[in-house]
């Protein structure tokens, strides 16, 4: 039997003799090429383009322990010389206060609710509230909610201890004082107080 003289093969690809299409290494080399480029433009679709890093910046989340006030509870306060009703919640890392309220340093930014929506944050502001003949300064975020919410950050400056008596004891100039809290349900819901859980910043 003769054996086909390799001399006398074509390639169709690369028009060399020797070989044919089927076992040219130049095309083995392009398809590989080929492959490669298409594996780094998938790997560069998947990579988070700029207009998709120009989303405001998330400035906190819900904790896990955002149950520990059931039911939830309010704290009467003074702000500017004015009555306030606000959210006493050591589930929300941060405290916000509805967007109708002065900003004074305007970032925008998101909070995360409790039900893992999204809230919008125009800015900051920071703000003095007087209880117990005490005078506080806190920083709050002024956001798209309708109730007040002091968070842990407020409860963590004045070192508070919320008792199950309805009874916030908590310390500010080296002195120990306690002020009643007021239980969601005796809340007079016409000031506004009757909150979702979509609007509690954390």
């Amino acid at each position: 039997k003769k054996t086909k003289n390799r001399s006398s093969l074509v390639c169709d690809n690369c028009g060399r003799t020797g070989h044919t299409s089927e076992n040219c290494w130049s095309k083995r080399k392009s398809s590989s090429e080929k492959s490669k480029k298409q594996s780094e433009s998938s790997s560069n679709a998947s990579s988070p383009s700029t207009s998709d890093q120009d989303v405001p910046k998330e400035i906190a989340s819900v904790s896990k322990d955002m149950d520990r006030i059931v039911p939830r509870q309010f704290l009467r306060v003074k702000i500017d010389r004015k009555p306030v009703v606000c959210l006493l919640d050591n589930g929300s890392k941060i405290s916000m206060f509805p967007s109708n309220w002065p900003v004074h340093h305007k970032e925008k930014s998101i909070a995360r609710a409790a039900n893992g929506s999204l809230i919008d944050v125009r800015g900051e502001s920071t703000i003095t509230i007087v209880m117990k003949g005490c005078s506080i300064e806190h920083m709050v975020y002024i956001g798209n909610i309708e109730t007040p919410v002091l968070g842990r950050d407020f409860i963590q400056k004045i070192s508070g201890d919320i008792m199950h008596d309805h009874i916030l004891h908590f310390s500010w100039n080296n002195q120990k004082y306690q002020i009643d809290l007021v239980p969601e349900d005796k809340i007079n819901m016409s000031c506004g107080t009757n909150m979702t859980d979509a609007e509690i910043a954390a």
